[in-house]
């Protein structure tokens, strides 16, 4: 009779704890839970970062010379845009400056291949071209710094800036 006391208390101890800890007895098992509705409503607090912000902070960081953090917030905007022009730009600047010509080759020839360019100004050929020559490519660099020279477009560059880095 002594044990089965012992049990007994053991027994209404541990459904207890399990209540207080807020664990469920296992008698919720006849009564299935109800999921709310309200799960897939996000409140506007619930938010994660804004892609503008995602974008200011990667430039705030470029700007600062981070260049480490700037290619994981541009990544971030790469994740869910894969042509986002900016982001594409400034991930290829980054990683030129970081020397890490493998990506910035990648980001480059994407905009290039798409067409994009962030301002008529700046030229992702043109860094396409300087990449290639750092990576030790020549030939491929020679092919798109001579396209540059006989694009109209083009034509703003002064010649010398040309020759200069043909040569």
């Amino acid at each position: 009779m002594k044990h089965i006391c012992s049990i007994y208390f053991i027994l209404i101890f541990s459904l207890t704890a399990q209540i207080v800890w807020g664990q469920k007895p296992d008698s919720t098992t006849k009564y299935p839970t109800v999921v709310s509705d309200r799960l897939n409503e996000v409140n506007e607090r619930e938010r994660g970062p804004s892609q503008k912000k995602i974008l200011e902070t990667a430039f705030k960081n470029f700007g600062k010379k981070n260049y480490f953090a700037a290619m994981k917030y541009y990544s971030f905007v790469l994740q869910d845009d894969s042509l986002h022009v900016e982001a594409l730009t400034g991930y290829g600047e980054s990683a030129f400056e970081i020397a890490s010509l493998d990506i910035a080759d990648t980001a480059f020839q994407r905009l290039v291949n798409h067409g994009l360019s962030p301002s008529p100004d700046y030229s992702p050929k043109m860094r396409l071209a300087e990449v290639k020559f750092r990576k030790g490519e020549y030939d491929k660099a020679y092919l798109l710094f001579h396209d540059l020279a006989t694009v109209p477009q083009v034509a703003s560059l002064k010649a010398e800036q040309i020759k200069i880095a043909i040569e």
